[in-house]
């Protein structure tokens, strides 16, 4: 099936959800046409259009969002009419003005700090501030209706939320997090029996993790609803969001076993079968314990277990070691088997690190000052956007103010909301926003044509209204691709049909608003075609250099953590995330590069399989990061110093050149001898401890520093091949 007749039957396919959902809606929206046509508001459509703009599944998401509307509305009419109406006589003023308060709600809009409210809150400001040309008393009265209407829509939406079909996100996140664990359970267990069994897990293992990635993704996504409910629901929300934490944590620290270990299977895994059985049941116990009751006494009780497993583990090596066994095995079995048991340190750490931070907080903390400051820092891609979005709409209001044109308002709005980061990104907006008013524009004229002339009475017109807002709240409430063009077909079915208290029913405002969205479109995409352009597909690329010079710094702290101390894992994790982000983020731009003509297609798929490499070595580096929870002890070190500090090196070298590779600076032939020469290096390592394994003075140092030694080596070998692997994709794409 086409990718786009995919998306059609998602969206139009019957959902029990969505269709209650969007039952609210229609329902808000016959309420409030009936009170906008009683008591005979100046723009009835405003009140409806909010209750589809509400559509929202859970109580706390329509919570949030009716406030976030109500507060950018207020604020951007206060703005209007004390600032803006005055100098309705001074075209300069008033335009710089604009420009100004434009400029600065396009910023905030694309923020973290209450986006929504900044969005509407320059779309009222560019309403009402138009009639400022006319008088500053139209500016006033336009503000005050356009308050009253939302405010009527807002009361009438949350009052439809509570009462019909209420669902809340607290009591649904509870039964999605529990689902989670148990598919996180089998996949610990499959990961658990191939670490035993020295296999690799099967096909499905990798993609059922992913599936659980996406799925904590979504979970995470309703916690701001879940907190709105209520401070019950704020606590619920935050143990949950905990919950979600710890299974990201552990669904990590799995996803790296579905590659194959190397040498496994070996004879060492027979020689310890019963050690690593008793400690892998024990961990598998453990998991559990730390996602249900982390504080409680259980789990103390298993992390005293844990180490007395693996003592005997080691104790088991050890004799093994002592008694010459260790010479028998190839190097290979020798790496594979240490390389094991880091997996298992690994796992054990990423368990306690769980533990730990699940009781660092009962409620979910709430933003700071400081944290708001940050989110209010200055982010270059989004100034420039911001400065591109407020010279659009004062080109707008000045083009269209002096040709008087009667709906040159829905062209100034389509200025202020087709404007997105990227090219691609507007051209979508902009397709979806035409086909909504297109849609919208084609069903008024149906119900004009075939069904007004027979309808003789408030309650027929109402059940027409409803029947056609619960379609489109439908696709609004689907998936995200088409969900856009849904709420702009009930926006433009609303504007013609709901024209205010005399109801004069005509297809020309749906003309008008689709020739307004049309010229609004060229205004914005000219005006980001000319100013800055800025497109996705180098997005990509700046996502990708970005994750890679920030893979070699966190790198490069481990690599200082072999020849003095390791880094802190808290901290490093963290920005281990933040450099992950940029990756994650490749993936939600990818649909508005392609968007961008042939070039920029071309360009996706040279950057996609570097991306997928890149993301896979920022996993092997994690994977090293989360074994690397001590010093090594020197002696150790020292017997393979020289392999060690060359390969070591020749990464962090690698690191550094690898953004001038991906630019095409370094030629792909070079690229590919950097990846051989990683090659060579991780070779003569695997050489000297081939030696070392049988030389006495290894022999003479505790076994658990070994152990822990070689578990690190094998780290870096899985490192220098994901290296490697990112090396060859740029190469190969650079020559194809």
């Amino acid at each position: 099936m086409p990718p786009s007749t995919s998306r059609l039957a998602r969206t139009l396919r019957l959902d029990r959800d969505r269709a209650r959902t969007a039952g609210r809606t229609a329902i808000a929206s016959v309420i409030s046409l009936c009170i906008v046509l009683l008591f005979r508001f100046p723009e009835g459509s405003w009140a409806l259009i909010t209750c589809i703009v509400m559509t929202q599944t859970f109580v706390g998401g329509s919570i949030d969002k009716g406030l976030m509307r109500v507060l950018g509305t207020l604020v951007a009419c206060v703005l209007a009419v004390v600032w803006l109406a005055p100098l309705n006589q001074a075209p300069l003023p008033f335009l710089a003005l604009t420009f100004s308060i434009i400029t600065g709600c396009a910023y905030l809009g694309t923020g973290s700090v209450y986006p929504y409210a900044f969005i509407i809150g320059g779309v009222t400001l560019v309403m009402v501030a138009v009639l400022g040309f006319e008088s500053q008393n139209a500016a006033v009265a336009m503000g005050l209706a356009r308050s009253g209407e939302i405010l009527v829509g807002v009361v009438v939406s949350w009052l439809c939320a509570f009462a019909l079909w209420p669902r809340k996100a607290s009591e649904e996140l509870a039964a999605d997090v529990d689902a989670c664990i148990t598919r996180t359970g089998r996949c610990f267990d499959a990961a658990m029996q191939s670490l035993l069994s020295g296999t690799t897990p099967s096909d499905g293992y990798r993609a059922e993790l992913e599936a659980v990635g996406v799925s904590i993704r979504n979970q995470l996504a309703l916690i701001p609803a879940a907190a709105r409910e209520g401070r019950a629901h704020r606590i619920h929300a935050s143990a949950q969001r905990w919950r979600c934490i710890h299974l990201e944590r552990l669904r990590a620290a799995l996803l790296p076993l579905a590659s194959p270990l190397g040498g496994a299977p070996n004879s060492f895994v027979g020689w310890t079968e019963a050690e690593l059985r008793v400690l892998v049941i024990r961990l598998q116990g453990a998991w559990q314990l730390v996602l249900e009751a982390p504080e409680g006494p259980e789990c103390a009780r298993a992390w005293a277990d844990i180490a007395s497993a693996r003592h005997a583990l080691e104790q088991r090596v050890e004799e093994l070691r002592q008694a010459g066994k260790t010479t028998t095995a190839s190097t290979a079995e020798v790496i594979g088997f240490y390389g094991l048991l880091g997996t298992l340190r690994e796992l054990e750490n990423t368990l306690s690190a769980v533990a730990r931070r699940s009781v660092a907080s009962e409620e979910m903390p709430r933003s700071s000052l400081t944290e708001h400051l940050a989110g209010l820092s200055l982010d270059r891609p989004r100034a420039r956007y911001a400065l591109k979005t407020g010279v659009a709409v004062c080109v707008a209001v000045l083009l269209l103010n002096l040709l008087q044109w009667e709906s040159s308002l829905s062209a100034m709005i389509t200025t202020f909301i087709v404007a997105q980061l990227n090219i691609g990104g507007s051209v979508r907006r902009a397709f979806l926003r035409l086909t909504g008013a297109f849609l919208g524009g084609v069903l008024a004229l149906v119900v004009i044509l075939f069904v007004v002339p027979y309808i003789t009475s408030l309650h027929a017109f109402a059940v027409v209204v409803g029947i056609v807002m619960f379609f489109c709240a439908y696709a609004f409430a689907g998936p995200e691709s088409t969900a856009y063009a849904g709420l702009q077909t009930g926006l433009a079915f609303v504007l013609v049909l709901v024209a205010g208290p005399q109801q004069e029913t005509s297809i020309m405002p749906a003309i008008y608003r689709l020739i307004g969205v049309l010229l609004g479109t060229i205004i914005s995409i000219g005006v980001e075609a000319v100013l800055w352009p800025s497109h996705a597909f180098i997005d990509l690329r700046d996502r990708i250099r970005q994750s890679l010079v920030g893979s070699g710094v966190l790198f490069r702290e481990l690599a200082n953590g072999f020849r003095s101390t390791p880094p802190q894992a808290d901290d490093w994790f963290r920005r281990a995330r933040l450099v992950r982000s940029r990756i994650l983020g490749f993936w939600q731009v990818l649909g508005d590069a392609l968007l961008e003509g042939r070039a920029a297609r071309d360009a996706v798929a040279y950057d996609l399989p570097i991306a997928g490499a890149t993301d896979e070595m920022m996993h092997r580096i994690a994977r090293l990061a989360a074994r690397f929870d001590r010093p090594l002890n020197p002696a150790l070190r020292d017997l393979v110093s020289e392999p060690l500090d060359d390969l070591l090196s020749r990464l962090e070298r690698t690191f550094d050149r690898l953004p001038a590779c991906l630019d095409g600076d370094v030629q792909a032939d070079e690229a590919l001898a950097d990846a051989e020469g990683l090659r060579q290096a991780t070779s003569r390592l695997l050489t000297a401890v081939d030696r070392v394994r049988v030389d006495p003075r290894t022999l003479a140092l505790p076994g658990k520093d070994v152990s822990f030694f070689v578990g690190l080596l094998d780290a870096v070998v899985r490192i220098e091949q994901g290296v490697s692997v990112v090396c060859s994709s740029i190469a190969r794409e650079a020559t194809s």
